[in-house]
Parts: structure tokens; C-alpha cells; sequence
């Protein structure tokens, strides 16, 4: 079909942006931006600790009151643990295509690599512990209670992320961090055998299930390891045949999967976190591979989306703040033990509206800054004579 005049033309330079690889990869920003979001929800709703045993682990069809189902269909829908498996996923897929980009010697990929993730993760989380630990010295100055006692040596040793002490989400990036050699050597391997290589890189992640020591005894890694593994494999363009194909109802049908598989299985066992990660990985090749003109796709690229994507790593920090400011007010009043769901929906959206302005600024001057620090530490090199091929 040939485009005709000023209509024709705009229309060109429309599908011809929606078919950029730009276009594919803002729709992975916006599906981390939603799940960042979700995140806030959960630890809003789940404060009320009770919630844990009685409704998020257990199958929906095993509960009997409206109000548990209730609260199970919202714990579904905003489940923070399967929000982090995608964040692990989606690091995966990106990273996988970022090594791919450096044709540099293999000891240049890996400095290169190493100095931008460190560039990437850092300064955000340092930025992060220092507002913690404001707000904690003024919490303690007021005489006000509900805030962590603050701590400068916790706060430095959790912003290496050496040690996690002070702020528990911040153990998925110490997971980020860790997971920089399997990345790394899972990218060689496949490189250098193959596909077939990932996968059995991606086996043996889920083996590691059930023994830390086939991940040298990393904090959590035996449970995450798989989810960065999973994002690799996925990211092999020879797959592309395989999601391009996905029709928007085959789409739309593997999201609401995704969500009744979360409500209706044991959220306890290792089964489980296997089958999320999978189809974590599922959702991602083909949000990136599908068509652009998908309805899923189209919104993942809607700019309220997009900008939450943009700031979803300072926002996923961030928010723990004003989470804990919210309970220190909520808690004395006791209405998160008699309306967990109402009080943690309220909070959870105090909280979004509260950290998006902190977030947009750390984003635009801690995040933007570290990733300008590690554009320029990066070694400029042509490839010469590579020791590792594509199989």
C-alpha cells in the first residue's frame, strides 16, 4: 500500500516510529513503570502483616468471604513479588541486547559493563539512603515515632549494598548488582555455543532453586537467578518469529494469565515462581517483538505510562519513604487492622502522588547523571579479532 499526500505521509512516519526498535523498547519501559507502581500498592496493602498468611499465599478458591476475595483479586492484581521477578526479567532481556551492542574485545565488553551498571545502580541508591536518613534525624529531632532510629553507618552499609539494613526493597538491587557475573558469564557462553547455551544456563538457574551454593552463596540469588536468565534467553532475536506472530486477544489473554495463575496457585512454593518467571518472559519478548499496533502495546507506549517507566527505579527507592511517613500517621489510628484493603489502596496512592515529584528529580539528576558518568568512563575500542563468535 503506497501512502498519498500530507495525510498518507504523516501516516508513513507514524508506523515507521511505532516499528522503530525506540518504540519496542519504550513499551519495556512502560511495562517496568506499571509494575514499580504495583509495587507501592502491595507493600501499602501488606502492612498489615496478617494478609501475608491468610490471603496472599493461599489460592483464592480456598477463601469464603467476599472481603478476602476481594483482597486477593487486588493482591493478584498488584503482586509485588511477581512486579520483581519482571524487573529481574526485564534486566535480562535489556542487558542481553546491551552486550550485544559492544563489538569490543570480551575484556572491554566486561569493564565497560561492569563501570555502567555501577554508574546505573549507585548514585540513585545513595540518594536514596540520604533522604532516609533526613527523614529519620528529623523524625528523631520531633520527638516523633513510626520512623527507623537513624543510623549513619546502616545507611552507608545499605547504600553499598554490601549489607541490606535499613531499607529492605533495596535487596532487589543488591540482586542487580550480584547478578552482574552470571550475566556476564551467561552472555559469553551463549555467545560462544549458542541459544542452546542460554537455556542451559536458564536450567541451571532453576536448579539453583534449591542450592545457594551453585550461585556461591549469594543473598537470594538461587531464587532470582532465573529471572535474569529467562530475560536473556528471550532477548535471542532468533525468537522474534515466535512472539512477532501474537495477536492482540493472544496478548491481552496471556496478561489476564498471568494475573488468575497469581490468584488461583499457592504463592508459597518454588513451582510458582518458576511458572511467573516464565511467563514473565513470555510478556516481555512479546511486548518487545509483537506488533506495535497492538492495543497492549500502544498503552505501554501512553505517556503517563511512559513517564512512570522513565522514573520507576528512583520511584521504586523512593517510595518506601512516604510509606513509612504514611504508617507512622495511619497505624495509631488503627484502621489498617479493621479496612486493610480500603486504608492500603488510600496510602498506596498518598504514597504514588507524594514520591513521583522525588522520584522525577532523582531520575532527572542522579540517574540521567550516572548514566552520562558511565558514557564516559566507557572504553572506546573497534573490534579486533574476537576471541568469542556468534554460533
Amino acid at each position: 500500500m503506497v501512502c498519498c499526500g500530507l495525510d498518507g505521509f504523516a501516516k508513513c512516519r507514524y508506523f515507521k516510529h511505532m516499528d522503530s526498535e525506540s518504540y519496542r523498547s519504550n513499551a519495556l519501559d512502560g511495562l517496568r513503570g506499571i509494575a514499580a507502581t504495583s509495587v507501592i500498592f502491595y507493600h501499602a496493602i501488606l502492612h498489615h502483616q496478617v494478609l501475608i498468611d491468610t490471603i496472599l499465599i493461599p489460592p483464592i478458591q480456598s477463601l469464603s468471604t467476599f472481603g478476602d476475595v476481594a483482597t486477593k483479586i487486588v493482591l493478584a492484581a498488584v503482586n509485588g513479588n511477581s512486579a520483581v521477578l519482571l524487573f529481574f526479567v526485564l534486566s535480562g532481556f535489556v542487558l542481553r541486547l546491551s552486550l550485544e551492542r559492544d563489538k569490543a574485545r570480551p575484556i572491554v565488553v566486561v569493564v565497560n559493563f561492569v563501570v555502567r551498571r555501577l554508574c546505573r545502580l549507585y548514585p540513585a541508591m545513595f540518594f536514596c539512603m540520604g533522604c532516609f536518613l533526613a527523614v529519620a534525624i528529623l523524625y528523631q529531632q520531633l520527638g516523633w515515632a513510626g520512623f527507623p532510629v537513624p543510623n549513619l553507618g546502616a545507611a552507608l552499609v545499605n547504600a553499598s549494598l554490601f549489607k541490606i539494613t535499613w531499607h529492605g526493597p533495596s535487596g532487589t538491587i543488591q540482586a542487580e548488582f550480584l547478578a552482574v557475573p552470571f550475566i556476564l558469564a551467561a552472555f559469553f557462553i551463549g555467545r560462544t555455543f549458542g541459544p542452546i547455551a542460554v537455556l542451559a544456563c536458564v536450567a541451571y538457574s532453576i536448579f539453583a532453586f534449591g542450592n545457594p551454593a551453585m550461585v556461591l552463596w549469594a543473598p537470594n540469588m538461587h531464587s532470582w537467578l532465573s529471572a535474569f536468565m529467562v530475560g536473556m534467553l528471550v532477548a535471542d532475536k532468533r525468537l522474534k518469529p515466535f512472539f512477532s506472530e501474537m495477536t492482540g486477544p493472544a496478548l491481552v489473554l496471556l496478561c489476564v494469565g498471568f494475573f488468575v495463575l497469581r490468584a488461583a496457585t499457592d504463592m508459597n512454593g518454588i513451582q510458582s515462581a518458576v511458572g511467573q518467571t516464565a511467563l514473565c518472559g513470555a510478556l516481555v519478548g512479546a511486548v518487545y517483538y509483537a506488533s506495535p499496533k497492538l492495543a497492549v502495546v500502544r498503552f505501554l507506549n501512553w505517556h503517563p505510562v511512559l513517564f512512570l517507566g522513565r522514573i520507576s527505579y528512583s520511584l521504586y527507592l523512593l517510595n518506601v519513604i512516604w510509606l513509612f511517613v504514611a504508617w507512622s500517621i495511619v497505624v495509631p489510628l488503627g484502621v489498617e487492622t479493621t479496612h486493610p484493603l480500603f486504608t492500603g489502596m488510600v496510602v498506596g496512592t498518598v504514597v504514588l502522588l507524594l514520591t513521583i515529584p522525588l522520584a522525577a528529580f532523582s531520575e532527572r539528576l542522579f540517574e540521567q547523571g550516572g548514566v552520562w558518568l558511565g558514557q564516559r568512563l566507557t572504553i572506546r575500542q573497534p573490534a579486533k579479532n574476537l576471541a568469542f563468535l556468534p554460533a
